[in-house]
């Protein structure tokens, strides 16, 4: 490149750095090219032009490599400076091989974070540091995960059992009998809306890593959003099932007409009470 440059006789007074004049010599060779190589393959003849002299050939790639690594890094931090800091600092870190005139035919050096300068550490770490960085999940934080979650099913035969201490304490034999069918229908019918709870999170969850790295996260809020609207619409459309057909369903439990008319009726007024937080527990379930 230095010879390159005096033999277009480039006076002292105007002095171009090593990337202005790798950009140069690109340029013209590309220009004078008439099969109008791309800057890679000129690069490529460039590096490939056999040369009598194994030191000076030696020496003339090695500048070579310098200046396309100068020239690669000025890429990479005009490139930094247009992300926003929360897209830059989820960019996965990958190792980078640092080639100069002392490891020219030796074992190229691996850069380590602490080596390099804020814009280099976003592209070029050791390997160590990038298996540190990947967050998988521990066991632990997977069960306690599990054992929330785990509320979301246990809400309505904890409000069951509530409800037949209550019952138990308050009210007469009579009543008591009528949570056993009562109680029956409506919890088997709750189980209905489980896949309501399974769909709102991997909803949310697509949500959020298409929204990655936006702030106001919009695809989160609208998808988030519509899963408690359809909770609604659907726990809606099933307590009114009940509430209507609370008298048949308890029919087709027992059995038969058999049953005390006081227990039948207050087993009724239960599966009704019921039915009207349907929509309720359908939109908390899928909120959790």
């Amino acid at each position: 490149l230095q010879n390159e440059s005096k033999d277009n006789a480039i006076s002292s007074e105007t002095k171009k750095s090593a990337i202005d004049l790798t950009r140069d010599f690109l340029t013209n060779n590309n220009n004078k090219d008439n099969s109008k190589k791309n800057i890679a393959d000129v690069t490529r003849d460039f590096l490939n032009d056999p040369v009598d002299d194994k030191d000076t050939a030696d020496a003339t790639t090695t500048n070579a490599v310098e200046v396309i690594l100068k020239v690669s890094q000025e890429a990479a931090e005009a490139a930094e400076a247009t992300l926003p800091e929360e897209v830059s600092e989820s960019i996965p870190l990958i190792p980078v091989v640092q080639y100069n005139n002392n490891t020219i035919g030796m074992e190229p050096q691996i850069l380590t974070s602490s080596s390099l300068s804020p814009a280099e550490g976003v592209v070029a770490t050791s390997l160590s540091t990038t298996e540190d960085n990947n967050d998988f999940p521990s066991t632990r934080r997977i069960l306690v995960f599990a054992v929330s979650a785990t509320g979301v099913f246990l809400c309505n035969p904890l409000l069951s059992l509530i409800d037949t201490s209550t019952v138990g304490l308050l009210s007469g034999t009579v009543q008591q009998a009528a949570l056993n069918p009562g109680v029956a229908i409506t919890d088997y019918a709750a189980l209905c809306m489980a896949f309501l709870y399974t769909g709102a999170t991997n909803l949310v969850a697509a949500a959020r890593e298409k929204d990655r790295g936006n702030d106001a996260k919009p695809i989160t809020t609208s998808s988030f959003t519509t899963a408690l609207q359809l909770s609604g619409y659907v726990g809606f459309m099933l307590g009114l099932t009940l509430f209507v057909f609370a008298r048949q369903l308890l029919k087709s439990l027992i059995g038969n007409d058999s049953i005390n008319i006081e227990v039948f009726s207050a087993a009724m007024k239960y599966v009704r009470i019921r039915a009207l937080g349907m929509p309720a527990s359908a939109v908390i379930g899928s909120a959790q």
